[in-house]
C-alpha cells in the first residue's frame, strides 16, 4: 500500500533519482480540473470510482492528501498557480479583474528558459483580456463549443501540440478542462453512470436549478441532493475519459517518461455540506480543497502519499525545482520537493498546531469560526466562542497584508455578452462588478 508521510521529503525524492534527470530538460503537463473535489476520487477514497486515469497517475506518481487552493473561484486560483503568488499579492479576483503584466508568470519563466509553452483552456474564465496568456507562445479557449464537446477538442489540440516535430524545444502544456462545473448534464449514457432509478425533477434544468440555490435556506430533499451529487460524479467520470485519451497520447508519443505531469483543481463544490451549492460562496474544506499528483518517471517515487498540507502556489516552486530551474526568490510558496488565504471580505488561515490541526475562517462584519480539522473535518462544530487562544495564534500566524486588509485590483468593463453567459453558469454576482 502507498505510504502517507508527514516527515521531509528531500531525501525521499532525492534517493528515488530526482537528480538523475537527463541532458534533454523534461517537459511539463499542468492539467486544471475545474471544481473538482477530492474526496469524489476513488484515489481519494471515495467510494466511487469516477476517474480510473486518476487513480493511475496516484499508483505512478505522488499524491497529495491535504492540497488547498487560495481561493474557491477559478480567476483568483489559476492567477495563484499561474504567478505562485497568493490572491491579496496579485489582486487579480474575479472576470472582471485581469493577471497584472507585472506578474512574471510560470510560463514566461519557462519561456525564458528555452521551452516552448502552449496552453488550452475550456472556460470563459480564460477570456483574451483575462491576463492569463502571459509567456505562452500558443494561448486559446474552447468556451464558445458546447460544455460536452470541450474536453474532446482540448484532448485532441493538446496532443497536436505535445506531438509537433517542428520543434525541438521542450514544451510546457497547460491544459484547462471544465467538466465537473455545473451544469452537470454530460451525454446521456454518463447520466445514468452512478444514478438507477427515477430522476428527480430539477425545474429549469441542473444549472439554474443548483444556482437558484447556492445560499443557505433552500430546500433541496436528501433524494434530489443524491442525485445532484450522482450527475457530478458522472461529469468527472466523463472528463475522466479525455484525461486517459490525454496520458495514453502522451505515452504514444513516447513522452510519458520524460514529461512531469502534474494535475491540480482550482476549488472544490459544494453540496449543503453547510447550507449551499456550487462554489464561489465560502471557504470551508470542500469548496478549498483540491487534488493535487504529479508524475515524473524520471524524478519522483511512484505510489507516495503526502499527508503534509500544501497549496497551489507551491505548484511553481516545486515544478521549476524538479526541472532543474531557479526558483524566484520573491514567490511565497515552497517546494514540496524539499519537504492564509483571503477573497474581498473572508479568508483563512490553516494550521497544524501541537493542540491538532486547526482551521479559522474570518469574514468582515461577521464573528470569526474556528474547526479543528483532525476530530472535526466536516467544519460543523464552531470552536471559536471556547478556544480563544488557538484563534489568536492562527491570526498572527497570517501576513500581515491579509490583517490589514485588500483592494482589489484595477478591472474592466465586462461586455454585454458576457455577462449574460456568466450569469447563464451561475455567476450573476459578478455580472455587475466594474470596480476602477
Amino acid at each position: 500500500m502507498p505510504r502517507s508521510v508527514t516527515r521531509r521529503l528531500l531525501g525521499l525524492f532525492a534517493s528515488a533519482g530526482l537528480a538523475a534527470c537527463t541532458a534533454q530538460p523534461p517537459n511539463l503537463l499542468l492539467i486544471s480540473v475545474d471544481t473538482l473535489r477530492p474526496d469524489h476520487l476513488a484515489s481519494y477514497g471515495y467510494e466511487r470510482d469516477t476517474s480510473p486515469a486518476i487513480g493511475r497517475l496516484a499508483r505512478q506518481g505522488v499524491l497529495w492528501e491535504n492540497a488547498y487552493a487560495p481561493s474557491p473561484a477559478t480567476v483568483a486560483s489559476h492567477a495563484s498557480l499561474f504567478s505562485g503568488r497568493h490572491p491579496y499579492q496579485h489582486r487579480t479576483l474575479n472576470y472582471a479583474s485581469a493577471l497584472p503584466d507585472e506578474e512574471r508568470t510560470l510560463a514566461e519563466i519557462l519561456g525564458e528558459s528555452g521551452y516552448r509553452t502552449f496552453a488550452v483552456a475550456t472556460s470563459i474564465r480564460f477570456h483574451d483580456s483575462s491576463g492569463f496568456a502571459q509567456g505562452f507562445e500558443h494561448f486559446e479557449s474552447l468556451h464558445e463549443h458546447p460544455k460536452n464537446a470541450r474536453g474532446a477538442l482540448a484532448t485532441d489540440r493538446v496532443l497536436e501540440l505535445v506531438r509537433s516535430d517542428e520543434d525541438a524545444r521542450p514544451f510546457f502544456g497547460f491544459v484547462h478542462y471544465f467538466g465537473p462545473h455545473t451544469p452537470y448534464w454530460p451525454p446521456a449514457q454518463w447520466r445514468v453512470r452512478w444514478h438507477e432509478g427515477a430522476e428527480p425533477e430539477l425545474p429549469g434544468g441542473p444549472g439554474p436549478y443548483v444556482h437558484g440555490r447556492r445560499e443557505p435556506g433552500h430546500e433541496v430533499p436528501l433524494e434530489t441532493l443524491r442525485y445532484l451529487e450522482a450527475l457530478y460524479d458522472a461529469e468527472i467520470s466523463y472528463l475522466d475519459s479525455d484525461l486517459a485519451r490525454l496520458l495514453d497520447g502522451l505515452a504514444a508519443a513516447g513522452l510519458a517518461d520524460d514529461t512531469l505531469v502534474v494535475l491540480v483543481s482550482d476549488h472544490g463544490e459544494e453540496f449543503k455540506e453547510h447550507g449551499g451549492l456550487a462554489h464561489a460562496r465560502t471557504l470551508f474544506e470542500e469548496a478549498l480543497r483540491v487534488p493535487l499528483l504529479m508524475r515524473f518517471p524520471a524524478g519522483l517515487p511512484a505510489g507516495l502519499r503526502v499527508s503534509r498540507p500544501a497549496q497551489l502556489v507551491d505548484v511553481a516552486p516545486t515544478v521549476l525545482e524538479l526541472l532543474g530551474l531557479p526558483v524566484p526568490l520573491d514567490l511565497p510558496g515552497r517546494s514540496l520537493v524539499g519537504l492564509g488565504q483571503r477573497g474581498v471580505r473572508q479568508w483563512s488561515v490553516t494550521a497544524s498546531l501541537p493542540e491538532g490541526r486547526f482551521k479559522a475562517l474570518f469574514e468582515q462584519g461577521t464573528e470569526p469560526q474556528l474547526f479543528q480539522l483532525d476530530v472535526d473535518p466536516g467544519e460543523q462544530r464552531n470552536l471559536a466562542p471556547s478556544r480563544a487562544e488557538i484563534l489568536r495564534r492562527l491570526v498572527a500566524s497570517g501576513p500581515a497584508e491579509m490583517v490589514d486588509g485588500l483592494e482589489a485590483g484595477p478591472t474592466q468593463q465586462v461586455p454585454e455578452d458576457v455577462r449574460r453567459r456568466l450569469a447563464e453558469i451561475g455567476y450573476t454576482e459578478e455580472v455587475g462588478e466594474t470596480h476602477e
